[in-house]
């Protein structure tokens, strides 16, 4: 039988901001090596209700505690910022611009910039004297939003996603127009599409929803918008992008072309799925297109995605010929890639690992020779190995 001290609950509000450490329960689970760490705060007939050590709560069924330990805690380990954001926001008066400030300054040193730009924004309404003052603090914040963004398009640029780096870098110049990273993203869309393309792109205003990255997204798009006029100029907005990709793969060098045409690709297959009339039937005639000339712009794949790309494009493949040659072309990449990983350490060997199962997959998948599928079977393991 268990006694909870349901004097400690009163205990937290007096504890909260007085004291280094507190006594807290460890809650032991029967045949698990599970625990619960926190406050039990209340219960029922069934259930123990547990505030947990760094933030929420919990409920955990009484014929499940085997043991409840008492131990010492210190405060930040047992109460999460926003726990402590939740405690502050309650004890001040939301109409004195000074208090909003001190809390937005509070959130800003705990990095919940999202809280912190909300009460500032409310303390320089309240009073616009503090404007100056304020709008340092969310120059700073709309930096650090750029930056997260800014990275996420640096990752997908990495792996050559080169309409989700668009997207995205859009996003960052619409909403951080004036930032540290504005010129980096610009920088960006130049490379992707030279100097003339990227200035249209940035210079072209429309009130079109951005270029869908995946079917469900287009359809999804299609639904919300109000006119079949709307829907229309959506439609031949991703038709041109394909065509902009398209454009741009003869342009670059040729051990760039298959990203480009792979994003051609993908927008064609959308639209031949939701498109009707000429777009439709323009599309689904340069899907299969352009498949012979993907797998003929040979590039070492990163990630899954590019693999199945490249798989997408063997399968429209009916020349057994070409099928050949591909699988002769990643076998003989798989075996550059396996060696180079074999004699590199930590990041680099992981990354060379990764790219040389990539290639020995698509041989695995494609070849008609048991042997090679049997070759490429043990040298996926290997790489797996490796790259551990």
């Amino acid at each position: 039988m268990f006694i909870v001290n349901y004097g400690k609950v009163f205990l937290i509000a007096l504890l909260f901001f007085m004291t280094p450490s507190v006594s807290a329960d460890i809650i032991k689970l029967n045949n698990s090596n599970r625990i619960f760490e926190g406050y039990i705060i209340g219960e029922n007939h069934a259930n123990y209700i547990v505030k947990l050590k760094g933030g929420g709560k919990c409920q955990v069924p009484k014929n499940w505690v085997k043991e409840i330990i008492e131990k010492e805690i210190s405060d930040d380990k047992l109460y999460s910022d926003y726990d402590i954001y939740q405690q502050r926001l309650n004890n001040i008066d939301l109409n004195n611009a000074d208090k909003q400030y001190d809390l937005g300054v509070w959130c800003l040193k705990k990095t919940l910039y999202q809280l912190a730009e909300e009460h500032l924004k409310k303390a320089k309404e309240i009073n616009p004297a503090l404007g100056e003052k304020i709008d340092k603090k969310l120059k700073y914040i709309d930096n650090i939003n750029a930056e997260i963004i800014f990275a996420y398009a640096q990752g997908d640029m990495k792996y050559n996603q080169y309409l989700e780096t668009e997207n995205t870098i859009l996003k960052l110049l619409s909403r951080y127009p004036d930032t540290d990273y504005t010129s980096q993203a610009e920088d960006i869309l130049i490379i992707i599409w030279g100097q003339e393309r990227a200035m249209e792109i940035l210079n072209k205003k429309n009130n079109l929803p951005e270029v869908a990255t995946f079917s469900s997204q287009m359809r999804g798009t299609l639904e919300h918008l109000e006119s079949s006029e709307l829907k229309e100029a959506y439609l031949q907005k991703c038709f041109d992008k394909a065509r902009m990709f398209e454009e741009r793969a003869e342009e670059v060098a040729e051990n760039q072309r298959q990203s480009y045409y792979a994003q051609a690709q993908r927008c064609y297959a959308m639209l031949t799925e939701v498109a009707t009339g000429y777009i439709k039937n323009y599309s689904a005639s340069r899907v299969d297109k352009l498949a012979n000339k993907t797998i003929i712009s040979y590039v070492a794949p990163r990630s899954s995605g590019e693999v199945s790309d490249i798989c997408w494009n063997m399968e429209k493949i009916s020349d057994q010929k070409k099928i050949v040659d591909a699988c002769n072309y990643y076998l003989k990449l798989g075996h550059k890639y396996y060696l180079q990983a074999k004699k590199k350490r930590g990041k680099e060997r992981q990354e060379s690992a990764n790219i040389g199962y990539y290639c020995y997959s698509i041989v695995y998948y494609f070849t008609t020779s048991s042997d090679l599928k049997e070759e490429a079977a043990n040298r996926m393991q290997e790489c797996k190995i490796l790259s551990r």
